[in-house]
């Protein structure tokens, strides 16, 4: 067996980090059955207004489907403001000199 001596401090951390976010995620996971999402559903996880814990028993997801959702709603919505911005961009007319403006 190895002594605590011999496992660095860092070690010790992240396998007490690994095992409580195991722990965490461990209590909802595989326990619904997978289906598409609903719109009411995708407006609660982007809305925030109650803990992940709390909102995975009332859509009947997983603490991790509602992370990961919520972060490919804003991913998607981050890349559709970006189009938009760049399709409203006016781009700059290159400058054409007036006939008899250089006399």
């Amino acid at each position: 067996m190895i002594s605590m001596k011999d496992v660095p401090k860092e070690g010790l951390r992240r396998e007490a980090k690994r095992r409580q976010h195991k722990t965490y995620y461990a209590k909802t996971a595989f326990v619904y059955a997978s289906r598409p999402w609903l719109p009411s559903e995708n407006e609660q996880v982007i809305a925030h207004s109650i803990p992940d814990s709390e909102l995975c028993e009332k859509i009947q997801r997983s603490l991790k489907a509602i992370q990961n959702r919520r972060w490919r709603l804003k991913k998607q919505s981050r890349a559709r403001s970006v189009a938009d911005d760049k399709s409203n961009v006016v781009k700059p007319k290159k400058w054409v000199a007036m006939k008899g403006a250089e006399e």
